[in-house]
């Protein structure tokens, strides 16, 4: 009887021992289940999370992060800024667990905040992936990279080289799962895990991204039309200035003519003076089209300086430190 109760004591502790073992080895998982089972998110963070496609686990990582949206005071004091010149729009902190966004008010950047979420979400994944399952996934980013590389892209990664060294696959991880569409099957694949429909957040990205580009290429196409056109301008004004003084160099020799009564005749006057008229015609031509070059090139400035207006109040839209000043 001794015998048999020891056995079964020895049974029990062996399978104490296994479920502490498996609790132990998945302490982590089952503490990130526990806070997001408490988690009750608000309705502006609920829809930020439908509006960006992702799935339940996706949705699960992002809850877990205790996601705020915050006014530009608090998120600058939330969220440290490395380079004076490169606003940043939310960060996760993985000191205490929780992603900030800033709060973008302007109605032209509507997306930013939802590509934000995104992008903060995939960090928290990220964090709770293993060492393996991160090597893994660097060879698929390095070629997801090749394949979308940008000088914008690169001149970001060297950003981020520069002042948060070792963070290049983290930061990969999120920019490439919220910015870009081709990114192969298997990548493509694993982001499925966060969401349901990835072409919502990159359709975001690019509906406040592309009207960057486009002020800028429109900016740049000006600049190049401006600066074709002053060469014109110059040029004109200077074969314009020429013409004026032949023409009064012509204008004082027939008046002097006139006046001193060297003109033979009648017809030879009104000949000379028809020629004269003549050159006063072509004249005021030539200097309608020098006006009408530079009101073309006023225009042109015009529109330039409007873009150059409307491009800073989208950046200053995006940055916190310029919302406060």
């Amino acid at each position: 009887m001794s015998k048999v109760r020891s056995l079964l004591n020895w049974t029990v502790l062996a399978g104490l021992l296994v479920a502490l073992g498996w609790v132990i080895l998945n302490q982590q998982p089952l503490l990130d289940k526990w806070v997001v089972s408490k988690y009750q998110a608000s309705p502006a963070i609920a829809a930020l999370a439908d509006n960006s496609g992702m799935s339940d686990k996706g949705r699960f990582y992002f809850y877990l992060a205790d996601p705020v949206l915050e006014s530009p005071e608090k998120f600058n004091s939330d969220c440290q800024r490395l380079e004076q010149g490169n606003p940043v729009l939310g960060c996760y902190r993985p000191d205490i667990n929780q992603i900030f966004i800033y709060d973008v008010k302007n109605p032209e950047l509507d997306g930013s905040k939802e590509v934000t979420s995104a992008h903060e979400m995939l960090h928290v994944a990220y964090s709770r992936l293993s060492k393996t399952e991160k090597n893994d996934l660097e060879v698929l980013l390095e070629q997801a990279y090749s394949k979308n590389k940008t000088p914008e892209l690169e001149q970001r990664m060297d950003y981020y080289n520069t002042y948060q060294p070792g963070s290049r696959s983290n930061e990969l991880h999120s920019i490439l799962g919220t910015e870009f569409v081709d990114l192969g099957d298997e990548l493509e694949k694993y982001y499925g895990q966060y969401f349901v429909n990835r072409q919502a957040v990159v359709d975001n990205h690019n509906k406040y991204s592309q009207k960057f580009k486009n002020i800028t290429n429109e900016l740049d196409s000006l600049s190049q039309e401006l600066a074709s056109l002053k060469i014109e301008i110059d040029n004109l004004s200077s074969r314009y200035t020429s013409e004026v003084t032949r023409f009064n160099q012509l204008a004082n020799a027939f008046n002097q003519k006139a006046n001193s009564g060297e003109f033979s005749s009648r017809q030879e006057f009104n000949s000379e003076r028809g020629s004269l008229m003549v050159e006063q015609q072509a004249l005021e031509q030539l200097r309608q089209e020098l006006m009408d070059k530079i009101g073309v090139y006023n225009q042109k400035a015009d529109r330039m300086n409007e873009l150059g207006w409307h491009l800073d109040k989208l950046n200053n839209s995006l940055d916190s430190l310029k919302a406060v000043d």
